[in-house]
């Protein structure tokens, strides 16, 4: 992980005249995990609705991610989106991502994530990491060249250790 580490560190920018931060061309923010919780945690309130809302930014924030990673650092095939979400998820502070079940055949992926800062983001003994899943399910898009989605199946607020992701082509969840 130290390469991984070293060549993140050799793409990032950061240009102080106009404020900004960009690795890869793309513009990051450095901003606390509890500014996010209370976002989720304030909109949630509107509704059910905002569920799917944060699972539609979290995809258009997986695609933009898998973009900019893959032109980087050169990501073309199945074997290296796993290796990018396991190093790249787990460098960018989300927590300890792990694929554990990887089937290429099927695009079919079961992930854990340890340690959700977003886990904690609603109400206590509820799946809340929607914009995880659908950070996941954007990234893997972008780099599948298909339509994904992923299902929280755990979540670290429901007593589990870790929140635990299924993700799989869009059509199978019809």
């Amino acid at each position: 992980m130290f390469i991984e580490k070293i060549k993140l560190l050799k793409n990032l920018k950061i240009d102080e005249s106009k404020g900004e931060m960009s690795i890869g061309g793309v513009r990051f923010l450095m901003i606390s995990p509890e500014l996010l919780c209370s976002l989720q945690r304030n909109l949630l309130k509107i509704g059910p609705v905002m569920e799917r809302m944060f699972y539609d930014a979290g995809k258009d924030c997986g695609k933009e991610f898998a973009r900019s990673v893959s032109k980087v650092f050169k990501i073309k095939d199945k074997d290296g989106f796993v290796d990018m979400c396991e190093k790249f998820g787990t460098l960018s502070g989300w927590g300890k991502l792990t694929i554990v079940e990887k089937d290429y055949d099927n695009d079919r992926y079961r992930i854990n994530l340890s340690n959700s800062f977003l886990s904690g983001a609603g109400e206590k003994g509820k799946k809340n990491c929607y914009f995880n899943a659908g950070m996941l399910a954007g990234s893997a898009e972008i780099i599948l060249k298909k339509e994904m989605d992923a299902v929280e199946t755990k979540c670290a607020s429901q007593g589990h250790s870790h929140c635990e992701f299924l993700m799989k082509p869009s059509k199978e969840f019809v």
